[in-house]
């Protein structure tokens, strides 16, 4: 069963609608919208079915694109990562080895996209998310490269 995805407003407000019988109800999200998981919710028609919370600002691609990271300033070499997804404020990288990284690390990341014409990206981020295999990095500088704004245009 797929999850249906929820955009609440700024003051985390969101409305659910049952794809069932259509009944609408209003509730606070604020404390689902830092859950990442879907969220099952039954209907007064007796009906379930899940909803997840979706805070982003952009739309976020999801991808897999090959790369490299590299810890800014550091005379080590870079490790090969995959491109999760993109959006126009950050990224999500997996590993395939241990990577190190924390929080508040400034790394440089190079890859190219699967467009048409193979548009090389090279950016600095801040490690705002880590686990395991996969770090979730904001972009340093707002302007991102015109080949990544045209490559997230629906």
């Amino acid at each position: 069963m797929d999850a249906i995805k929820i955009y609440p407003n700024p003051e985390n407000w969101a409305t659910i609608i049952c794809p069932n019988c259509g009944k609408e109800k209003s509730i606070d999200a604020s404390k689902f919208v830092e859950q990442f998981k879907p969220v099952k919710v039954k209907c007064s028609c007796a009906h379930s079915f899940l909803v997840s919370f979706e805070k982003r600002k952009f739309y976020r691609k999801v991808v897999k694109i090959p790369g490299t990271c590299k810890k800014a300033l550091s005379q080590g070499s870079s490790q090969q990562i995959f491109v999760e997804d993109v959006s126009r404020m950050g990224l999500g990288i997996s590993f395939t080895s241990p990577h190190g990284l924390q929080p508040g690390d400034i790394v440089k990341i190079e890859f190219s996209l699967d467009d048409a014409n193979q548009s090389p990206v090279t950016l600095s981020a801040a490690v705002k998310r880590v686990t395991e295999s996969w770090v979730g990095v904001e972009y340093c500088d707002p302007n991102i490269p015109k080949s990544l704004a045209f490559y997230l245009m629906p």
